[in-house]
Formats: C-alpha cells, sequence, structure tokens
C-alpha cells in the first residue's frame, strides 16, 4: 500500500513542507503539511485577500474538520470548510481562517 506520509516527510526535511500542530492536542506530534496563502484579488480587483490552505496526506489527519484549531508556524488558525479529498484522496486540502483572539 503507498504511504503518502514518507513524502510528507521528506518535503518537511526539504523546507518545502511544515508541521501543523492540533490545538486539541498541542504535546502531539501533528502531521506535515503544504501551507499556501495565495492572494487573490475581489471587490472587482480593487480589493486583495489571501486564500489561506493546506495540504495534507489524508491519512494523517482523518478526521480533521471544521472549526479545528490548527498552530502552523506559531499561528493559531480554524479549518473553515469541510476538507476535501483530492483525486484518489490520498491527499486532502483543507482552507484555513486566522483564529482571532
Amino acid at each position: 500500500m503507498f504511504d503518502a506520509s514518507s513524502f510528507m516527510a521528506v518535503f518537511e526535511a526539504h523546507g518545502m513542507a511544515t508541521r501543523a500542530i492540533r490545538a486539541s492536542a498541542p504535546a502531539g506530534p501533528g502531521f506535515v503539511v503544504g501551507f499556501v496563502q495565495p492572494e487573490q484579488l475581489i471587490l472587482g480587483d480593487s480589493v486583495h485577500t489571501a486564500q489561506i490552505e493546506i495540504e495534507y496526506a489524508t491519512a494523517d489527519a482523518p478526521t480533521l474538520a471544521p472549526g479545528e484549531g490548527l498552530t502552523i508556524s506559531g499561528t493559531l488558525y480554524r479549518v473553515h470548510n469541510v476538507p476535501r479529498k483530492q483525486g484518489d484522496g490520498t491527499f486532502s486540502r483543507a482552507e484555513l481562517e486566522e483564529a482571532r483572539a
């Protein structure tokens, strides 16, 4: 069986991915994610906004759910929508929003 987490560990070792730590288990190992913040234009191309998203091996966080807190690079985020499986389901993507204190 294919183990996608082996790729993610290599990506993390080479600085191409980072680790997300669940707020519900701050002492846990977390899981490796690809983290992106692409800027998008909204309101008639007059405003820039960032759509924060992670991609991860589905098996590493199969129960990730909306509202769950994740700390990535020292910043707390919340899962915004239900994560979406990609292709054959090996990887998933989840939209995040920065958590406000």
